[in-house]
């Protein structure tokens, strides 16, 4: 009954106008930019946190690009949403309190050493690194960057 009624809402998708194979392969192409540029973009920033001037650990490039993410979607969401309802506002700001206290749950709650996974795998290895990040200027360098780009 909506569509014959309204038709001028369902023209473009029967012309095909907005999703088209060029339109896939532009989103492709931008979600490889993207990741490639959220995995580089830590290795390279916080490479300077180690004291050995080495590559950084998956704890803390797990949360940079963690962080990274949830923020640059939710700022492109922001940028998406044409109105704005109590349900919208709570969805997202419930979403941002779920990921701050799963960062800190993940950092802070003491993990049993693991027999399957090797060391460097364990969940053992978070413990305390949200700490460590959040002191780190490279971190929020490498945050606000990936935020942007993203």
């Amino acid at each position: 009954q909506v569509s014959a009624t309204s038709p001028q809402l369902y023209a473009p998708g029967i012309r095909r106008l907005r999703f088209t194979v060029t339109g896939f392969l532009i989103w492709s192409l931008e979600a490889i930019f993207c990741s490639a540029v959220g995995l580089v973009m830590p290795l390279y920033g916080q490479s300077a946190i180690t004291s050995k001037g080495g590559d950084i650990g998956y704890d803390a490039l797990s949360f940079s690009v963690m962080c990274s993410l949830v923020l640059g979607v939710t700022i492109r969401l922001f940028m998406e949403m044409n109105s704005w309802t109590i349900i919208e506002h709570v969805a997202t700001g419930g979403s941002l309190i779920i990921f701050g206290l799963s960062v800190l749950i993940m950092s802070y709650v003491y993990y049993p050493t693991s027999t399957v996974l090797p060391e460097g795998m364990s969940w053992r290895t978070y413990f305390g690194v949200v700490l460590q990040l959040y002191q780190e200027a490279a971190y929020w360098l490498a945050v606000i960057v990936l935020t942007v780009v993203v």
